[in-house]
């Protein structure tokens, strides 16, 4: 039986659906991280084989009979990226279709009944995507931890602990992130 499988590839898991070519769910599984911009290209590489491995043998199918592939996955858009991924798939014994774009795309595709919309995705990275009903793609945010991902995971976890750090200096006022800080570090005081 053809099949065709979606993973939407984050930054702190990826999540695989495998359809018949109805669209009919057969399948579904969750993997590791699969952006290419924190995790080598091995350890992208053994996240989609794992996953995609698991979710087709969970469903009884076999890998040759595959008809497409689509990821979204952050990090992807950089130099080389979907070459790169495409390559990985492939390497997995995909002979089908092989379709790699970022995780903005396809929730926009997956969401929106028209070609034009817009995406605003908080996970570990944050981005806010958009299409115009010309097609033109317009991006705020999406550069990563260090150049910029206000609203991600990541970027509202830092700002806590700074938070709480500047309260236990004394530059801030009494936060209740500190106690929290120190409990989840499991020390009576942060300079332990």
């Amino acid at each position: 039986m053809k099949y065709v499988i979606g993973i939407d590839g984050g930054g702190t898991k990826s999540v695989i659906n495998i359809a018949d070519l109805n669209g009919k769910i057969i399948s579904r599984g969750l993997g590791g991280p699969t952006n290419i911009k924190s995790a080598s290209l091995d350890e992208v590489h053994t996240v989609l084989k794992e996953l995609m491995e698991n979710a087709v043998s969970k469903s009884g199918l076999l890998i040759d009979d595959c008809a497409s592939v689509c990821i979204g996955t952050a990090g992807v858009h950089e130099l080389k990226g979907e070459s790169d991924v495409a390559a990985l798939i492939k390497s997995i014994g995909i002979k089908g279709n092989v379709i790699v774009t970022n995780d903005a795309e396809i929730v926009l595709a997956a969401e929106s009944k028209d070609v034009e919309g817009v995406v605003l995705i908080a996970g570990t990275g944050s981005i806010a995507y958009g299409i115009d009903r010309y097609r033109k793609r317009y991006r705020s945010g999406g550069w990563g931890h260090i150049l910029g991902d206000e609203g991600s995971g990541y970027y509202i976890g830092l700002e806590g602990i700074k938070a709480a750090l500047k309260c236990y200096d004394g530059r801030e006022p009494y936060t209740e992130l500190l106690p929290m800080l120190e409990q989840e570090m499991g020390v009576l005081n942060v300079e332990v």
